[in-house]
């Protein structure tokens, strides 16, 4: 199918383009979805680069100046795609990808724009970008690639158009679904790479992070995206991570210096988010890492729920138990009648604190035994006990903890087979 409007009058830009379609290549081109592009928003749809009108604001000089630079720079985007891996001797041409185009009349009941850019301009790249986005959404490189070269060429593609609904980019669809390949042809593109959309105001980075997406995360950061930038609600990174309990994604950041005492909007910590959505592999990780235990939501003395209040809430006794093994301090109080915890009395997490904070006492009652004297066989039996009691209850550090000061106090504990 050849667009026949604009400066190419339905030719392909060579005579080596100009070939007919493989007849073996599927037609992966079609007339664009009714929620493609946002209608309303086509004016940041348009590339300023490649709007000449809108240079009429400046200087002839400065005029000048700019599209030079700017020419420039497309020459380089267009460069970079044509020494791309994903376009081999297999990929559509661009004569290929023109024929295949939708015609951008298709388009002018969804198109709504008002500017110094004409009619047929802003409908061929509509029809351009809604076909990049399926391409996109597909996470087929090959078709990305080439649908980007012939966009370039024709110039008739912003890979930073605002989609339906959310204004969001391209390069949060990628990001979101993992496809590595599509964010590296959208950055050669000049992609945004700190974007927002209106409706969070997640980044990128924030899609791939509450995805799970390392190679993706690992990609934008190695692009210098913000690794401490927040959405409207203050979740950062790390927090998406925390929150999906993305144990590879939190170490990857933390390797970048990811700060783990900043809050969010509700004054949680990415430990209080793991803990509340019962992630133990994240909270062990946070917990080495050097996250405080106790903290409370809002600031130390503030009087908010600690992350164990959180896991123990949900129901998470793994979560729970992970908290009391890097040293959580339980209450019994907090299940009383007035306590925070008072629906989850009688519980599973309520006993583990219970059994938890009972083998805690009779620890410091062991200690005192061996620090008078006497009855050291009492002693080096409670010792044993209490290591066994933590065993039990998965708290590995806590009885690694026992262990070595019953060794202190020169007791010598069986290892249990």
């Amino acid at each position: 199918m050849i667009v026949s409007n604009g400066d190419d009058d339905g030719k392909s830009v060579s005579g080596d383009n100009s070939e007919a379609v493989s007849p073996g290549r599927p037609q992966v081109f079609g007339p664009p979805e009714p929620s493609i592009l946002d209608a309303g928003a086509l004016h940041g749809v348009s590339d300023r680069r490649y709007l000449p009108a809108d240079y009429a604001e400046l200087s002839p000089e400065e005029t000048l100046r700019s599209r030079s630079a700017e020419a420039a720079e497309a020459v380089g985007a267009r460069n970079l795609l044509a020494q791309s891996p994903y376009l081999h001797p297999d990929a559509p041409t661009i004569g290929e990808v023109q024929r295949q185009m939708p015609k951008p009349e298709q388009m002018k009941n969804l198109v709504r724009y008002k500017g110094p850019t004409s009619k047929d301009i802003v409908l061929k790249q509509a029809t351009t970008n809604a076909e990049l986005q399926k391409a996109v959404e597909k996470g087929d490189a090959e078709l990305v690639a080439a649908i980007m070269r012939y966009g370039l060429a024709k110039r008739c593609v912003n890979v930073n158009a605002p989609l339906w609904p959310k204004r969001e980019h391209l390069l949060h669809l990628a990001s979101r679904r993992g496809f590595r390949d599509v964010c590296v042809l959208l950055l050669e593109a000049r992609a945004e790479l700190n974007a927002e959309e209106i409706t969070d105001g997640k980044h990128p980075l924030h899609e791939a992070c509450s995805c799970g997406h390392l190679d993706v995360c690992e990609l934008l950061l190695d692009r210098k995206a913000h690794l401490e930038e927040a959405n409207f609600t203050g979740l950062r990174p790390l927090h998406w991570a925390s929150f999906a309990g993305h144990r590879d994604v939190c170490d990857l950041l933390l390797d970048r210096r990811a700060k783990l005492d900043t809050a969010s909007g509700d004054t949680r910590e990415p430990l209080h988010h793991a803990a509340a959505n019962g992630h133990a592999d994240v909270v062990r990780l946070l917990c080495r890492r050097g996250a405080k235990p106790d903290v409370e939501a809002g600031g130390t003395g503030s009087g908010g729920l600690r992350p164990l209040h959180f896991a123990c809430m949900g129901g998470h006794v793994l979560a729970a138990a992970a908290l009391l093994d890097a040293g959580a301090l339980g209450s019994l109080l907090d299940f009383g009648p007035d306590g925070p915890l008072r629906r989850q009395g009688s519980s599973e997490v309520e006993g583990l604190v219970r059994r938890t904070e009972q083998l805690r006492f009779r620890l410091d009652e062991a200690e005192e035994l061996a620090d008078i004297g006497q009855e050291p066989d009492a002693a080096q039996a409670a010792f044993a006990e209490i290591v066994a009691g933590f065993n039990e209850l998965g708290l590995v550090s806590c009885a690694e903890s026992a262990r070595a000061d019953a060794i202190r106090y020169g007791f010598q504990l069986v290892t249990p087979q």
